[in-house]
């Protein structure tokens, strides 16, 4: 559909396909082999009048609709604008909303593919907005591993850090969980079982 608003009258014209399904009866009867029956509707307007104001209504997926504000410029329907023009403009507006996220996504997989690759011998699952995994840290007073936090000693906490990338990162931050008993493995020379930790 085209069409545009001009001072001394318009032709605004819509072209609408329509289809019902048939029984295989029903289609030998209509000589068709196709499963339907097809009609395109077509309906012209003539105002002799000029329209002063248009409205738009847009339905966006709803990954997008959800942050609407910050993805989507809703463009502008101006009354010399043709229609053609506005479906492109919106075309354009959806390109970009997609570009934002397939940006986000190439940095959610950064951001987790470094992860994965520092805590490489702990990680217990992940995918592209989630990992978890499992790290024992020297308790107060404990001695680490070659002076890396991440690795046994015969003092440790031990702990299980889970992290959430929302869709929205890198706007907004990581979620970080971290899961961790109160109790910790004593040294055997150590006469007392178990002390909290930190």
């Amino acid at each position: 559909m085209d069409c545009a608003i001009y001072d001394g009258g318009s032709l605004v014209k819509f072209q609408i396909p329509v289809s019902v399904p048939l029984e295989a009866d029903d289609a030998s009867s209509f000589r068709q082999s196709a499963p339907e029956l097809k009609a395109l509707i077509t309906v012209a307007y003539h105002i002799s009048n000029p329209a002063t104001a248009a409205e738009t209504s847009i339905i966006l997926p709803h990954i997008i609709q959800q942050e609407r504000e910050l993805l989507f410029k809703t463009p502008l329907l101006e009354d010399d604008t043709l229609i053609i023009d506005f479906i492109n403009n919106v075309e354009r507006a959806l390109v970009v909303s997609r570009d934002t996220f397939k940006e986000r996504r190439d940095r959610r997989k950064a951001f987790m593919g470094f992860m994965a690759v520092t805590f490489d011998k702990h990680i217990l699952e992940h995918d592209e907005g989630y990992m978890a995994f499992y790290i024992e840290i020297a308790a107060p007073g404990g001695v680490e591993t070659n002076g890396n936090p991440v690795g046994a000693s015969k003092e440790n906490c031990h702990a299980i850090v889970a992290i959430h990338i929302p869709e929205s990162f890198p706007r907004k931050p990581p979620v970080i969980f971290m899961i961790h008993p109160f109790m910790y493995r004593s040294a055997p020379a150590d006469s007392q079982a178990s002390a909290r930790c930190c």
